[in-house]
């Protein structure tokens, strides 16, 4: 019988922890390329350990979100519907859930940010088809119930070509609405590359955290990563993205309820909305720009050109 390389890992990491004596039920984290995320990034650590994003308010913008063990109803504090006006929670793609499930699941398995709030804005179709003026909706009722709410976060890992962004202008000031208001604003690069200049509406604005993805290679030191093949690239008129992370064979629950494994920025912007949470709570008598900071600062450069990682990968020390 074969056994694959990512359940070799999953097994190596599974005999580690019970040697060392760490919690089992650990194991049931996020993973990618077969590792535990919080290991990767630095979450496991002392300085990180205890973080849960407890106090934090995430609000996701994608495609819906499926409640289950692992995300209950309750702990989704608010649901809106841009595509089809439900007002129940749901997701008729899966993709909003995976990404929920990485920053927020705290059951069958744990996110990077298991004891966060979370508020769902669906403007995403079955199809994964969004325009602009949903997604500004969704950011004007973001900025309109910020304070109902106390929310801290934005994960936004959608993107719309710039050509077809007909409300780019408006969009723009809606981020930067609440960028201003103290709300840090997490976007994936996109998945277009190799190619320069192929990052998307809203992760080319300036007010936004953009995120790019890397392989690991299945090893935990940053000095084999290269940036993935898709992960859209900035050029020298767009300093972005901003830094890069994990995003590649990343494993997550879905809409159905079941483990499923996705490679995408999408996940890599969750990934980092789960550490900016931890952060927070970290951090609660700093503002968001204290976090961001921080956050740029834990990186370690790869060596490839700037408009690939921006100021490098995120590796918390």
């Amino acid at each position: 019988m074969k056994v694959s390389k990512g359940c070799f890992r999953f097994l190596l990491v599974a005999i580690t922890c019970f040697l060392s004596g760490c919690n089992y039920s650990d194991l049931k984290g996020v993973t990618a390329e077969g590792q535990l995320v919080r290991d990767y990034v630095g979450l496991s650590t002392s300085n990180f350990q205890s973080l849960t994003g407890n106090g934090v308010t995430v609000a996701v913008i994608d495609s819906g979100i499926q409640p289950s063990e692992n995300i209950s109803r309750a702990k989704i504090k608010a649901f809106r519907d841009f595509v089809n006006n439900k007002s129940e929670p749901y997701d008729d793609n899966g993709h909003g859930t995976f990404i929920a499930n990485i920053i927020a699941g705290n059951n069958q398995m744990h996110g990077l940010s298991p004891d966060v709030n979370l508020i769902s804005l669906k403007v995403l179709d079955e199809d994964l088809q969004a325009d602009s003026s949903s997604l500004k909706e969704a950011l004007q009722w973001i900025y309109e119930n910020r304070k109902v709410y106390s929310i801290n976060i934005v994960n936004i890992s959608i993107g719309i070509p710039d050509h077809q962004s007909d409300d780019k202008t408006e969009l723009a000031r809606w981020i930067h609405l609440l960028r201003t208001a103290g709300i840090l604003i997490v976007c994936s690069a996109g998945n277009n590359g190799p190619d320069e200049n192929t990052i998307m509406v809203p992760a080319t604005f300036d007010d936004v955290l953009t995120v790019g993805s890397v392989l690991s290679n299945g090893t935990l030191t940053p000095d084999d990563d290269r940036i993935t093949s898709f992960s859209s690239r900035g050029s020298g008129a767009i300093s972005k993205p901003d830094l890069v992370t994990l995003g590649v064979n990343i494993r997550s629950f879905d809409n159905k309820e079941k483990f499923v494994t996705k490679s995408g920025t999408s996940f890599s912007a969750a990934i980092v909305t789960g550490v900016v949470a931890d952060l927070m709570e970290k951090f609660k008598d700093k503002n968001a720009d204290y976090v961001e900071e921080y956050l740029k600062n834990a990186t370690y450069p790869l060596k490839v050109p700037r408009k690939e990682q921006g100021q490098g990968e995120l590796k918390l020390r």
